[in-house]
């Protein structure tokens, strides 16, 4: 038999799926060039119907038409948001990140900070 699917992932997705019960917020890192391309469809059937913040990186790079685009159709389901960035908005970026994060998990309040994992395909 071929293994496509590589020990690593294997793996990875293994301890995923083992720590999103204690997660609030999944962050997904995304190419805003390929969004599609770049996510990895594992991904929502492990957070299931866990907040997510899709973060469209590079969108410098991306048509802007596209990218407006793009975070309509993912903003569809009620349970992700969309920011798209780029390394020249850096510090913008993370300032909103956490904001959002606080959005998408209104039952962390006070001094229970939000837990979130990061994830997206590594280039």
């Amino acid at each position: 038999m071929i293994q496509w699917y590589p020990g690593h992932m294997t793996s990875a997705r293994r301890i995923i799926a083992e720590r999103m019960p204690s997660v609030d917020v999944v962050i997904e890192v995304l190419d805003a060039r390929m969004p599609r391309a770049s996510a990895n469809p594992v991904m929502t059937e492990l957070r299931k119907e866990k907040p997510c913040l899709k973060i469209l990186c590079k969108s410098d790079l991306a048509d802007q038409a596209a990218t407006k685009a793009w975070i309509s159709e993912l903003e569809i389901d009620l349970t992700v948001k969309v920011l798209a960035t780029t390394t020249e908005r850096e510090a913008d970026t993370r300032k909103r990140v956490p904001e959002i994060c606080k959005k998408l998990a209104p039952h962390r309040t006070g001094p229970k900070p939000v837990r979130a994992m990061v994830v997206g395909i590594p280039n």
